[in-house]
């Protein structure tokens, strides 16, 4: 189980692994790929400063997809991101 969203600010999206087991964080377009043990949380976002980022996510068993979107439009992908 993860827990997507809170209280970090519009453009940024915490993403936090409660399950037994690891979690696979993959960020498009990249395909680059994050793994959390039990307990440990990232937070994804722009590296650019005031940038409106929409997140489109996508889950299953072990794995969360994530693609970052310049004002929610699926044509400007953000491509230069931040995991912290």
């Amino acid at each position: 189980m993860a827990i997507i969203g809170g209280p970090v600010g519009r453009s940024r999206m915490p993403v936090k692994n409660l399950g037994a087991s690891e979690l696979c964080l993959f960020i498009e377009p990249y395909g680059e790929d994050y793994w959390l043990k039990p307990g440990e949380a990232l937070t994804v976002g722009p590296e650019a400063e005031g940038i409106d980022v929409w997140f489109d996510t996508y889950a299953s068993r072990d794995c969360i997809t994530v693609w970052l979107y310049e004002d929610g439009d699926p044509t400007k992908v953000v491509l230069d991101y931040v995991v912290v």
